[in-house]
């Protein structure tokens, strides 16, 4: 008995000294390994790294270099399980790994390395280089440090207005231009400068936006719309109303008299154009182009075409001409002759006109009736035909056929007389 006595007491001994070792390993144990290391944030000269949380027991030491050997490195003490690199070189890459630290100032493993990015410096300079009608073309200045550039564009309207949603494309380190096909219109553009790294973070550097158009369309349904004098001036204009597209800078236009020889070719800023109304007050879509009074040649059919254009580079560049749109004013000095139960009119030939239209109405600004149509420079109106048996307003109309399609004249005010 005695024996098993002083047994028991060498394996108590015993156990306890391995109970109290075991404490002893667990104290003097390192922190754990970092898990969970990576990039959240950042800019261009600041990164922000983040792990797993393991325990408010530890804090962290973070360390980084732009050598992968670590020689020359720096570190910060960090409390918590994310920390801010800074005063980082704009577009760089660097090497990053963290040590968990326990109060004693022991460090556990060092966490895999990763890699961490700045941004590149913002974008300073991009310009359109060309256009086609369904196609934009652009460069920009490279950036140091970018990998790539990410392009995020978005079609726009005249007061840059959102009318699509965006789209975006990627162009390598070594590329600075880019061709946007099936475009129509205005787009903003912005190109943004990134770095990558390996773990598929991304930094993002500034963009410069700037809005670009393709080539206008051809100018369609050119017509005269009105002679207007601005009392300002005194001045006295022909409006030529259009159909400009989207994203024209302005349009060119052309005029020529009968001989067709060009009279004159001016350029007019989109913001100089004229708003067109409709017949309730609203602005529609169309444009009106005004064109001084004094460069209309009265008593012939003269003729206009108008085009839109962009400017690329400082450089106008200009889309399709629109189809020809002829007018006149006149014809001058109608006459008439009093008969009985009809009045003969005559009236100047205008030069260019293949027939004469003529209309008589009750007054000036009600409904204009058709009383005949004549190839000749004179026609007698009937009692019978015209609009009033009272009063009579007349006006003669000149008209001109090109390939089908007849363009009338402005008449030169109208003439009166009671029956």
């Amino acid at each position: 008995m005695k024996c098993f006595k002083e047994h028991m007491k060498l394996c108590m001994l015993t156990l306890m000294c391995i109970l109290f070792l075991g404490v002893g390993i667990r104290a003097e144990a390192a922190p754990e390994k970092v898990t969970g290391f990576r990039q959240e944030d950042g800019n261009d000269t600041i990164a922000v790294v983040q792990w797993d949380y393991i325990s408010e027991e530890y804090e962290y030491r973070l360390e980084w270099c732009d050598r992968q050997d670590f020689v020359g490195a720096s570190s910060i003490q960090c409390g918590n399980s994310a920390c801010m690199i800074t005063d980082l070189t704009p577009g760089s890459t660097y090497y990053v790994r963290v040590f968990a630290v326990d109060k004693d100032g022991k460090e556990g493993e060092p966490s895999p390395v990763i890699e961490v990015v700045t941004a590149p410096e913002a974008m300073e300079g991009i310009w359109q280089t060309g256009a086609s009608e369904k196609e934009i073309s652009f460069s920009w200045e490279n950036i140091a440090g970018a990998t790539g550039y990410r392009i995020i564009y978005q079609k726009v309207d005249g007061q840059g207005k959102k009318l699509d949603r965006e789209k975006y494309a990627f162009a390598k380190a070594n590329e600075n231009s880019l061709s946007l096909s099936n475009a129509a219109g205005s787009y903003e553009i912005a190109v943004y400068p990134i770095r990558e790294c390996s773990t598929g973070y991304v930094a993002w550097g500034e963009s410069e936006t700037v809005t670009m158009s393709v080539l206008p369309g051809k100018v369609t349904s050119v017509k005269t719309e009105t002679k207007v004098i601005y009392s300002a001036s005194g001045k006295t204009f022909w409006g030529f109303s259009m159909n400009l597209s989207d994203g024209a800078e302005g349009c060119e236009y052309e005029l020529f008299g009968s001989n067709g020889k060009r009279v004159l070719k001016k350029s007019v800023a989109v913001r100089d154009l004229q708003s067109v109304y409709d017949k309730n007050g609203k602005a529609t879509s169309k444009k009106e182009v005004l064109i001084s009074a004094g460069k209309i040649k009265k008593g012939q059919f003269m003729k206009v075409r108008i085009r839109g254009y962009i400017e690329i580079d400082g450089k106008k560049k200009a889309g399709k001409w629109s189809d020809y749109c002829y007018f006149a004013e006149g014809p001058q000095k109608v006459k008439s002759e009093a008969g009985t139960r009809q009045r003969k009119l005559s009236w100047s030939p205008v030069k260019g006109a293949n027939s004469y239209t003529i209309y008589t109405a009750k007054s000036p600004n009600s409904k204009w009736k058709k009383v005949g149509t004549t190839s000749k420079t004179r026609y007698t109106v009937k009692y019978a035909s015209a609009a009033s048996k009272g009063k009579v307003y007349c006006k003669v109309v000149a008209n001109k056929k090109v390939e089908g399609k007849t363009f009338t004249g402005m008449p030169d005010g109208y003439i009166s007389w009671s029956w």
